[in-house]
């Protein structure tokens, strides 16, 4: 992240988004012309000119839970699945797990975060989390209120 964005936000939940979040994770190769940071509610001054950001004003839980980047960034790739992964599912899911298990990701407080992240994100979360052997966490990870919504988001793991 460019220290410009990181100094001049420093209670902010910033980390990356789309094409840059998958990139960052190993589940695209996809290199984006400009860096995408999703950030918690305000956009920090002075950013660069290639540096793209997408607000994430609703997801209070990773504002008030301070989730650092490396959180953010996963968070963020859980929610952009769909769009930018271009792994088959297998290699995603050892991905997301191999990020589960970084020193820097804080599950108890991802956790948390997830009951103001979208149904889609909570139940790919909960997913991970139960691939990665964390049954205990994905249990704490609100489910989706309907079911429908809950199976669409999971359809990444079946191809």
């Amino acid at each position: 992240m460019p220290s410009s964005a990181r100094s001049s936000a420093t209670r902010e939940a910033i980390g990356a988004a789309e094409w840059s979040a998958t990139n960052a994770l190993g589940l695209s190769t996809q290199v984006p012309r400009q860096l995408t940071l999703a950030i918690s509610t305000r956009s920090p001054r002075n950013l660069p000119r290639d540096v793209k950001v997408v607000r994430r004003d609703a997801r209070r839980g990773r504002r008030t839970l301070g989730l650092n980047e490396a959180e953010v960034t996963l968070l963020e790739a859980l929610d952009a699945w769909d769009r930018y992964v271009e792994v088959p599912a297998d290699e995603a899911l050892d991905c997301f797990a191999r990020a589960l298990r970084s020193r820097e990701v804080r599950l108890d407080r991802v956790v948390r975060a997830s009951a103001t992240e979208p149904p889609a994100v909570r139940e790919r979360l909960r997913a991970v989390l139960q691939y990665a052997g964390h049954t205990h966490a994905a249990g704490r990870v609100p489910r989706a209120r309907d079911k429908r919504t809950a199976d669409k988001a999971l359809r990444v793991l079946v191809g």
